[in-house]
């Protein structure tokens, strides 16, 4: 687990134990690290996206909403909600990623973390967003 890639894992890790228990970004990496003892180069990256997402979360859900029709958030599963939340953070907040980068980095953890289809479905919807963004 490598990089920037790696940091990303991690950071789909805490913000899906965040969005199971409830608990905000300091506990959940207070219980996270730990347990796990992920490598210390990869956290400064993992947390900078979990307090962006943590921070920006409604409006990155209202986004996310807008883009991801005949689909509630609530209807998705756990795992592809905080990958799009992780994806949508980083297309609408994070100029320095590419939006390419974000979008594929998205999709990658949705083929390991997801379900099937994840990978189509998150790539779907974050490119929808992206549309919409580049119209406003």
């Amino acid at each position: 687990m490598a990089g920037r890639h790696g940091s990303r894992r991690l950071a789909l890790q805490v913000l899906f134990f965040m969005d199971a228990t409830l608990v905000g970004a300091e506990e959940a990496f207070g219980r996270f690290e730990p347990c796990f003892e992920p490598p210390a180069e990869l956290m400064p990256f993992a947390r900078e996206l979990v307090a962006g997402v943590a921070a920006r979360r409604g409006e990155i859900d209202i986004r996310l909403a807008a883009s991801s029709q005949h689909w509630r958030l609530g209807r998705m599963s756990r795992v592809d909600r905080n990958i799009l939340r992780l994806g949508a953070y980083e297309l609408l907040f994070a100029p320095e990623v590419p939006d390419k980068v974000a979008i594929n980095e998205a999709v990658e953890l949705a083929k390991e973390f997801g379900a099937e289809h994840s990978g189509a479905f998150v790539n779907g919807i974050l490119d929808a967003l992206l549309r919409a963004t580049r119209e406003r």
